[in-house]
């Protein structure tokens, strides 16, 4: 029987909010559209499948009972049957990266900060480690692997640093460290955007540094006018309902501040226009388009002497 907390990485006390955390966690990192390993879409699903359970109070109640029956056959396992071997465990940082437009198309090198664990100066991690006085991991809660976050955009999975992947860990009392042998910190990484990136790209960098791989998923800050989709470039216009009527010539800046002098003519139906070339680059040859989607804006009170001129229009035009 699958043991949906420990897929989610919580206990059977953890509350629903708990739940939802560690479900958003896992969920960032093994979506098929940010991983591309092979086992990502089935983890994914079984991910899906535990919070399903676990966030219905009846599927929750109804599941602790029946794992409740099967923990009698559990205790013939190997206690250490959920454990990792800390090679099984590549580590995965996913990181999203949120810079300007213009700074992801010229390319730009930046520094984040990576979460690294070392070895207690003091101790020098012989303190630590015996079967007669150790106890369940309280960082990894026994799995071996531990999954998290060093802030708001970094996520990553890796072998647990406070047991090394054994699921263990002592109370043999370093002054420094009470046992542990480890010290957490943060680690500076640096990273090079290439040129002509966009929004949304993404890029895999191995690394010796952190014995894994470093998922960069690169963001575009919000602009005041421009959405951006690929290479693509679109805005809205507001145009008064006669310039749309008799057409008009506007001045457009695209995302590196180069005017553009347009006309924008009348064509029935239409309210987007398309204007060549003036989007994002994706190489030195290539380029976007820019797509200008029209609002046409109306009076909101009409007096009698336009009233009359529009009916007068209206006369014309039906009966040309």
């Amino acid at each position: 029987m699958k043991n949906y907390y420990d897929i989610l990485g919580v206990n059977s006390k953890s509350s629903l909010e708990e739940i939802k955390i560690a479900y958003r966690k896992l969920a960032m990192i093994y979506h098929p559209d940010r991983n591309k390993s092979k086992n990502a879409e089935e983890k994914f699903k079984e991910i899906t499948e535990a919070y399903s359970t676990l966030s219905s109070k009846e599927k929750r109640e109804e599941y602790d009972d029946s794992l409740s029956m099967n923990d009698g056959f559990d205790f013939f396992n190997n206690k250490n049957q959920n454990c990792y071997n800390k090679e099984d465990v590549i580590v995965q940082y996913y990181v999203n990266v949120e810079l300007d437009i213009l700074d992801i198309q010229s390319g730009k090198k930046l520094d984040i900060l990576l979460p690294e664990t070392l070895n207690c100066n003091y101790c020098k991690s012989k303190n630590v480690y015996n079967n007669n006085y150790s106890y369940q991991c309280f960082q990894c809660n026994g799995r071996g692997f531990e999954i998290g976050d060093s802030d708001k955009d970094i996520f990553y999975q890796k072998t647990c640093g406070i047991c090394s992947g054994s699921g263990l860990y002592s109370k043999n009392n370093c002054k420094k460290c009470s046992g542990i042998g480890k010290k957490n910190i943060k680690k500076k990484f640096s990273i090079n955007i290439p040129k002509y990136s966009l929004d949304g790209d993404k890029l895999e960098i191995e690394t010796k540094d952190f014995n894994g791989k470093i998922n960069i998923n690169i963001l575009s800050k919000e602009h005041k006018i421009l959405k951006f989709r690929n290479c693509n470039l679109h805005m809205k216009y507001i145009i008064f309902y006669t310039d749309f009527l008799l057409g008009k010539k506007v001045f457009i800046n695209d995302i590196y501040n180069k005017k553009k002098k347009i006309y924008l003519p009348y064509i029935c139906g239409k309210k987007i226009y398309v204007i060549k070339n003036f989007g994002l680059n994706r190489n030195k040859k290539s380029k976007g388009d820019l797509f200008i989607h029209l609002t046409v804006k109306f009076p909101k009170y009409i007096d009698n002497r336009i009233r009359i001129l529009l009916k007068k229009i209206n006369h014309l035009i039906l009966n040309d």
